[in-house]
């Protein structure tokens, strides 16, 4: 039997049987799935500006298509979720005007399922973040992977208010007063004072200090921030090999590494000549003729002249971002 290239095959469509607690690993494998067959965007709700009013109105070749990648997507999400009750519900979704509800909607609708809706829930994901304490010298970027991680477990983000809250109390016996700083300049410009800017001060500081240099190498690879997540990783996976970093004490979904490549994944821009797209890095890109064997069925180019030769990374030069 031929071996077969294509990048479809390396990852199957995970089922879900409707697990809250199971819910963010499979959206991202589900995700993984719909890159590669070129559907992911279909997923954001930005992609409503790309179809029609209706469903059988599509008047342009991009509605046409538009509408081909919704119905697409939609009928992976079926195959892939097990459960009777979500699939009934996600029928409810269909209109007159939409006979395939859209798939920005659908992500909408299991995102709101699968989130925390009592108190009793809300309580422990604050409790989790006020239990966050970085270690003395550890690089602040482990405490904003923490953060992310605990959003991620529960499918809600914390209020703006609170993660700032938290982090000058977190972070200020070393970096209360770079925290300050930061959130007064930023007032003083007329800028909106974020969690995710005050980190960035609190990096650069680590950075140009060089404070952690020394006890890096001391401390454990996989030393946790919460005794929750030291916990959790002496439990059931104490044994179980991380299939994204290769170390052991965690599954994919848990692995910081993975956490920061998550939420920085939508930034990463694509610099091969002629695309320009987010969600990818240049080495990766499918538009060079060298990634082909990688490119999923009915897969078409961007780029208005599709002969372009193919370009090595190294002639790109320097805007790679990894």
């Amino acid at each position: 039997m031929e071996k077969n290239d294509d990048a479809t095959d390396v990852i199957k469509l995970k089922k879900w049987d409707g697990n809250p607690e199971n819910f963010v690993e499979w959206l991202d494998q589900f995700t993984d799935h719909l890159i590669l067959k070129d559907l992911d965007e279909t997923l954001e709700k930005e992609f409503k500006d790309q179809l029609p009013a209706r469903e059988n109105a599509a008047g342009t070749e991009d509605e046409k298509k538009a509408v081909r990648k919704n119905k697409k997507a939609y009928a992976s999400a079926k195959l892939a979720i097990t459960s009777l009750g979500l699939r009934a519900k996600m029928e409810n979704l269909k209109s007159a005007e939409w006979p395939t509800p859209p798939m920005w909607k659908v992500m909408e609708f299991l995102r709101n399922e699968c989130r925390p809706k009592d108190m009793i829930s809300k309580a422990q994901q604050k409790g989790k973040l006020m239990q966050l304490r970085p270690c003395e010298g550890e690089d602040p970027d482990k405490y904003l992977t923490a953060v992310i991680k605990i959003e991620m477990e529960h499918g809600v983000k914390f209020e703006e208010e609170d993660k700032i809250a938290q982090a000058m109390i977190a972070l200020g016996p070393e970096y209360g007063e770079k925290l300050n700083d930061a959130a007064k300049n930023l007032k003083e410009k007329g800028e909106d004072v974020t969690f995710a800017a005050l980190m960035e001060s609190a990096k650069e500081k680590w950075r140009v200090t060089g404070k952690g240099a020394r006890m890096k190498k001391e401390e454990p690879v996989e030393a946790s921030l919460t005794e929750a997540d030291t916990a959790k990783a002496g439990g059931r996976h104490a044994n179980t090999r991380c299939y994204h970093c290769g170390k052991l004490g965690h599954i994919k979904v848990d692995c910081p590494d993975w956490i920061a490549l998550q939420a920085n994944k939508r930034n990463m821009r694509c610099n091969y000549p002629g695309c320009n797209g987010y969600g990818h890095t240049t080495e990766r890109c499918w538009e060079n003729p060298v990634n082909a064997r990688f490119r999923p069925p009915n897969w078409r180019s961007r780029i208005t002249n599709s002969e372009t030769n193919a370009v090595s990374v190294d002639e790109i030069g320097g805007g790679i971002v990894v």
